[in-house]
C-alpha cells in the first residue's frame, strides 16, 4: 500500500510520479477520500505523463492539508513509517535500512536524523562479509542486530508523532 508519507517523500526526492501515485489515489478512494483530483488520478492509465500526474498529486496534497510539509519532514516521516514496518515485521529490516540509506544519499538537504541508518547499513554489510567494520563504534557480529533494533526503536519512538495518517 502506497501511503501519503511515501508520496511526500517521493515528491521531496523529486521521484517521477507514475504508477505509485495512481495506486496511492486508488487507496485514498478506498478509504473514502473522494475528490475530483483523486478520481482523475486514480483513473490514469499507462503510459503516464509525470507532469500531469504530479499536478493531480499536488492538488490532492493541498486538499489533504499536507502540501506544505517540508522536504526534510517528509523524508523523516516516511523513514519512521518504513522503519516502523520493519519493527512489526511487515518489511525486512535490511530492506528498510537500505531504503532509508538511499533517501539519505539522494537528499541534498541532509537530514542528519537518518544518518545513523546510512552508517548502520554499511556496518551490517561489512559484518556479513568480514569480522570487522569501521562505521559504528564497537559494533561486531554478535551485537549489530541489537544495536540496529535499538536505533530503529528509538527513531520510530521519536518520530512517530510526525507521521501522517492519511
Amino acid at each position: 500500500m502506497v501511503t501519503t508519507a511515501q508520496i511526500l517523500a517521493d515528491r521531496a526526492l523529486q521521484t517521477s510520479c507514475g504508477e505509485q501515485c495512481v495506486d496511492w489515489a486508488i487507496g485514498l478512494l478506498e478509504t473514502g477520500r473522494e475528490t475530483s483530483a483523486t478520481c482523475r488520478l486514480a483513473a490514469k492509465l499507462k503510459p503516464h505523463n509525470h507532469f500531469e500526474l504530479a499536478s493531480l498529486r499536488d492538488q490532492i496534497l493541498v486538499e489533504l492539508g499536507v502540501y506544505d510539509t517540508s522536504d526534510d519532514d517528509a523524508i523523516i516521516m516516511y523513514s519512521a513509517e518504513l522503519l516502523g514496518r520493519a519493527n512489526d515485521g511487515t518489511v525486512e529490516l535490511d530492506t528498510a535500512i537500505a531504503e532509508v540509506k538511499d533517501m539519505y544519499v539522494a537528499n541534498d538537504l541532509d537530514p542528519s536524523e537518518i544518518y545513523d541508518f546510512y552508517l548502520l547499513y554499511f556496518a551490517r554489510a561489512d559484518l556479513k562479509e568480514q569480522e570487522f567494520q569501521y562505521y559504528w563504534p564497537d559494533a561486531n557480529r554478535s551485537n549489530i542486530e541489537q544495536i540496529t533494533r535499538d536505533c530503529v526503536h528509538k527513531f520510530v519512538a521519536e518520530h512517530r508523532n510526525r507521521g501522517i495518517t492519511i
